[in-house]
């Protein structure tokens, strides 16, 4: 199966997990047919977690005949303040299956693995901000230093996702942004285009998210592209 992406080192820097820069790679791909996107976010009084998912009905035109496939992109991260812990990670699952009817319905099914990032802040001891003071002199306990611990591994990714349009189907150009913490997303498009529902199951890590506030979209798309740094 080939890649759909051409993989370029992009000149740009992205603050990373524990205040770590990392340069950004850029995934970049030529689209046409179907498209199906969502994306959720949701919080709690620790933190954030979110995903999208990106799904490509990829048509390329050889000498004898055209082919196609389908290619889909998993962007995931989450941030625990009470744990200290930052995790992101991305996922390119070339060959997946995706179906969709013009932009009334889609699916997406996946059971594969994702490269995370996962950063742990420790205070190492350090003494707290502020003190004490007072008449004749005081303590001061200062800004207690800190480090990270951070590692990289593949968890599994398990994705069985259903769309259904909803409201007005539209014709239009489009260029479109949207980025992540750790990512940032770049569409242009030609094309129909219609708002959608999300249900379904998408797990991380073994874990699986809340997708209760999931919106997205489905497109048939005559001409575009898709960026990615990540």
């Amino acid at each position: 199966m080939r890649n759909v992406m051409t993989v370029l080192a992009a000149v740009v820097g992205l603050a990373g997990v524990g205040g770590q820069a990392h340069a950004l790679t850029k995934y970049q791909s030529s689209t046409k047919g179907n498209q199906a996107q969502t994306s959720v976010w949701s919080s709690n009084a620790c933190g954030y977690e979110g995903v999208s998912v990106w799904a490509f009905e990829q048509d390329q035109r050889g000498s004898s005949a055209k082919t196609s496939y389908n290619s889909v992109y998993v962007d995931y991260y989450s941030y625990d303040f009470c744990a200290g812990t930052d995790r992101y990670g991305f996922a390119v699952i070339d060959g997946a299956t995706f179906a969709q009817q013009k932009v009334d319905s889609a699916s997406v099914s996946a059971n594969t693995t994702m490269s995370i990032s996962s950063c742990t802040y420790s205070s190492d001891g350090g003494g707290g901000m502020g003190g004490t003071g007072g008449k004749g002199g005081g303590t001061d306990g200062g800004i207690g230093g800190g480090s990270y611990t951070c590692s990289q591994y593949n968890a599994p990714l398990t994705i069985a996702a259903y769309w259904t349009g909803t409201g007005d189907t539209t014709r239009d150009r489009s260029t479109q942004s949207y980025s992540t913490p750790h990512a940032r997303y770049r569409s242009r498009s030609s094309g129909q285009s219609r708002d959608a529902t999300m249900s379904g199951s998408i797990s991380v890590d073994n874990s699986n998210i809340d997708l209760s506030g999931a919106y997205g979209s489905l497109s048939i798309v005559s001409s575009g592209s898709f960026e990615m740094y990540h």
